[in-house]
């Protein structure tokens, strides 16, 4: 009976563990989900995030930052080109940049 009541209890722990592990994969911030590269090619965008930098095609103009901010589903990103910084959105599996909607490029 002892026997079975500590396989049971390994058991639940291990389901326990593996739940958790899921759970906090999937609830990544905006950051973990930004990853990759992301296009538009209606408006002939795209747009690649790797870390913490980001690099920016638009038209053939391309645009390095990086980003300094992370909230929730939001990016703040400062450019090389000037002073400003940009907010870029993550929300259901799209990036808003400017109210430009990019697609993850699987």
């Amino acid at each position: 009976m002892e026997r079975k009541n500590k396989h049971m209890k390994r058991t639940l722990f291990f389901g326990v563990i593996i739940s958790m592990t899921v759970l906090l994969t999937a609830c990544g911030n905006a950051q973990d989900k930004a990853q990759g590269k992301w296009t538009n090619d209606k408006e002939g965008v795209v747009v690649k995030i790797d870390g913490d930098d980001l690099t920016a095609n638009v038209g053939g103009l391309v645009v390095e930052g990086e980003i300094v901010d992370v909230d929730d589903d939001e990016l703040t990103v400062k450019v090389n080109t000037d002073d400003d910084k940009y907010k870029i959105q993550v929300k259901d599996d799209n990036l808003y940049i400017d109210g430009v909607k990019l697609k993850k490029d699987e």
